[in-house]
């Protein structure tokens, strides 16, 4: 199963986040040595919806992204431009994509600020 190829290409798709993130979207964690704002994408959950004769033929993907800038009004920015690109739309597999929430959250590196959005997926 593959939501992180597709929600990036939604991203790059839309004009305010690709001008943002010029590609900067990564699976798992970001690049060593990237520019910001930068945002990591992880599969936190799935769960199948399984019938009485049949394996799923639609699961329910819990996804996290973690955006990171070097000032909070950037990575505010960048967090809304990301949920104005894939919050309430579908793209091929993915059948609803729905922001489930936001919080402001500690980074490792100081010198960057962390905005963590949850998404639950529609996937078949």
């Amino acid at each position: 199963m593959n939501v992180t190829g597709p929600i990036k290409t939604l991203i790059g798709a839309n004009v305010t986040a690709n001008g943002l993130f010029a590609g900067r979207v990564y699976p798992g964690v970001l690049e060593q040595e990237t520019a910001y704002p930068a945002a990591a994408m992880n599969v936190v959950n799935t769960n199948p919806n399984n019938s009485k004769t049949t394996a799923s033929t639609l699961d329910k993907v819990a996804l996290q992204i973690d955006i990171y800038g070097t000032t909070y009004a950037t990575t505010a920015a960048a967090a809304a431009a990301i949920r104005g690109a894939i919050d309430y739309t579908s793209s091929g597999n993915l059948t609803h994509i729905e922001c489930e929430g936001q919080q402001d959250m500690f980074s490792e590196k100081p010198e960057l600020f962390r905005i963590m959005q949850t998404y639950s997926i529609g996937y078949k």
